[in-house]
């Protein structure tokens, strides 16, 4: 190996950050119940799974666009995630899409989130090479 590689930001674009809260929790969905399966420690598992577990001091600066009406993945997840940033001390920024759901946004609104994490990679120091 070359070397380690260490992000310098992260874009969580309707991400999910508590996925025991999929398998057993309140926002439950199919989707994420079949990914573990049906085993006694699936909701331990779960939780290994979610970024909410790793939230700590030095974590790369987080953007996160997420829609106040996603059914896939509910919007609390992004509050969740945001509060558990400031609490850890991690820059971020939380970009609410009023009215949209997971992600499908029209062209307008996408355009104005790719502006919106730009802006927000450069607040935070990331150096953007466009020939990458």
């Amino acid at each position: 190996m070359r070397g380690s590689v260490k992000a310098g930001a992260i874009v969580n674009w309707c991400g999910i950050s508590d996925v025991a809260d999929l398998i057993d929790g309140p926002n439950k969905q199919d989707y994420a119940v079949s990914w573990i399966g049906i085993r006694p420690d699936s909701v331990a598992l779960a939780k290994s799974m979610s970024p909410l577990h790793y939230i700590r001091r030095g974590v790369p600066p987080v953007v996160t666009i997420h829609g106040d009406l996603d059914q896939c993945v509910s919007y609390s997840h992004a509050v969740r995630l945001q509060g558990a940033l400031v609490e850890a001390g991690v820059p971020n920024r939380h970009v609410t899409i009023h009215g949209g759901g997971h992600g499908e946004f029209d062209v307008d609104t996408t355009l104005d989130i790719c502006t919106r994490i730009f802006d927000c990679l450069l607040s935070v120091g990331v150096p953007l090479d466009p020939g990458i």
